[in-house]
């Protein structure tokens, strides 16, 4: 078995960079904690933006955001969550995780943490934004970032 012990690694051409096939590249991460109440589609304001170093990185995206609503009892509702590259008009790179909110015996304000891992190929190396939505798909007001819980995202490239 060998051992190799170095201080520094340089890149042998200047603003190359040092790219190692699987190693994280550089790390991106937004949080917002403000109160949002909606009945409709919604951004949920964890928009993040990188700009990636080479066209063949990959974009690992890591978003949770909390969703609360209070509701009669016995009650089941949804919403939905949208994760798309840019706004609402781009590209939909998650759809389909829905956030269930299930209600007891009593009217009070329920809750649920929703997670995801994306990866992504933007196949560019000018400035990308990755943002959350959330749409509500039954019961009239959810709110999103609610006290302690905030929405997060962080964007990892990973070098290919």
């Amino acid at each position: 078995m060998s051992t190799l012990f170095v201080d520094t690694i340089n890149e042998k051409t200047s603003g190359n960079g040092i790219y190692i096939p699987g190693h994280v590249v550089q790390v991106v991460n937004n949080t917002h904690t403000t109160q949002i109440s909606t009945s409709t589609f919604v951004d949920v304001g964890v928009a993040t933006s990188i700009t990636p170093k080479s066209s063949s990185s990959k974009i690992l995206v890591m978003a949770t955001a909390q969703v609360n609503q209070t509701h009669p009892s016995n009650l089941t509702v949804y919403g939905h969550f949208e994760l798309y590259r840019g706004d609402s008009s781009g590209t939909n790179i998650f759809d389909g995780q829905s956030a269930e909110l299930v209600a007891g015996p009593s009217t009070q304000e329920h809750g649920v943490r929703w997670h995801t891992h994306v990866l992504d190929s933007p196949a560019t190396t000018s400035s990308t934004t990755y943002t959350l939505y959330y749409r509500p798909q039954s019961g009239s007001t959810h709110i999103v970032n609610r006290n302690t819980s905030p929405a997060i995202m962080t964007l990892m490239e990973i070098a290919q």
